[in-house]
């Protein structure tokens, strides 16, 4: 990815001939990576400690000198829902400390908050912090170059990583092509699945008396598996649980159709030209709440990016089999 994001700041830097440092910054150790001259490839350069601000500068300065850095690219990390936490806020003290030291050194903000979801002033914030935004998509730009903010957008990894096989899948897991796979996301997290499963096995139910050699799907995430396991062994039609993210691809590609949470799944799912269909339910306190913070009409990012509804999507009391 951090590759991917060199190539396109290339464009926006021919007139000079520096490297670009990329930060991913952790409470524990802090990555970095670094372009080529050319600024076409990156590579992972050295893990630091975060121990202090004071060490962590000596040896930026040191590698800023070394490898003669003319921008630096900090990136941003966003919970599940795409929203700021703790660690972003600590990215953000981080990044001003950082300017202070190097003064003379561009930095650049990747990945844009989803200030087009909800809280859009927080735009106006991001602005005043960064010389430079990216984000993934076109339709983000304006939110920020409204208040002077250079913006420009990379793409979003879900587009350029999708790579399934479906002949691949049907083998592994002994399928044949006439069988009708249906893939179900219930997400990653786990009061969301606790939801969500429910509704997924009445829908299983369903199907199974009506589509002949069906046969479901259901990727899993490190912290939802073991409660997924759990729920589905309870199941009279189990499905097939898959862990790996090519896997998922595959599976995306070899199914007739996909019932997903929303996320970034559902552009992945889009990409690999599937049928999908959105189902989102949240507790009732916490779809109040969001439905007054919340200024889009759609949850999904295909009909976000779209502006209108191409996914079915089936929020909240809509949630039923």
């Amino acid at each position: 990815m951090i590759t991917n994001i060199f190539k396109n700041l290339k464009e926006k830097y021919s007139s000079t001939e520096k490297r670009f440092l990329g930060i991913d910054y952790g409470d524990v150790n802090i990555g970095t990576a670094i372009s080529d001259v050319s600024r076409s490839i990156a590579s992972p350069y050295k893990m630091l400690k975060n121990k202090s601000y004071t060490i962590l500068f000596d040896e930026f300065a040191d590698i800023i000198k070394e490898m003669d850095i003319g921008a630096i690219i900090i990136g941003l990390p966003l919970q599940m829902n795409g929203q700021e936490g703790e660690t972003a806020q600590k990215v953000h003290k981080f990044k001003e400390a950082l300017e202070k030291q190097f003064p003379n050194i561009k930095t650049l903000h990747y990945v844009a908050p989803q200030v087009w979801a909800w809280k859009e002033k927080r735009a106006k914030k991001v602005a005043s912090l960064y010389d430079y935004l990216i984000c993934f998509f076109d339709f983000e730009i304006p939110y920020f170059t409204k208040y002077g903010l250079k913006t420009f957008a990379v793409g979003h990894t879900a587009i350029k990583n999708v790579n399934g096989n479906s002949e691949r899948f049907l083998k592994t897991y002994k399928l044949s092509k006439n069988d009708n796979v249906i893939t179900m996301l219930p997400g990653s997290r786990v009061q969301i699945a606790k939801r969500l499963l429910p509704i997924y096995k009445e829908v299983v139910e369903k199907l199974y008396k009506q589509v002949r050699n069906l046969k479901v799907v259901m990727p899993t995430t490190s912290t939802s598996h073991n409660f997924i396991i759990n729920e589905v062994a309870k199941w009279n039609i189990k499905p097939l649980i898959i862990t790996t993210k090519q896997d998922r691809y595959d599976a995306f590609v070899a199914s007739k159709a996909v019932l997903s949470i929303s996320g970034t799944a559902v552009l992945e799912i889009a990409v690999a030209k599937t049928p999908v269909i959105v189902a989102y339910k949240l507790s009732p306190l916490s779809y109040m709440i969001a439905k007054r913070l919340v200024k889009i009409k759609n949850v999904s990012l295909p009909n976000i990016i779209m502006g209108k509804q191409i996914v079915p999507e089936f929020i909240q009391e809509r949630c039923n089999a």
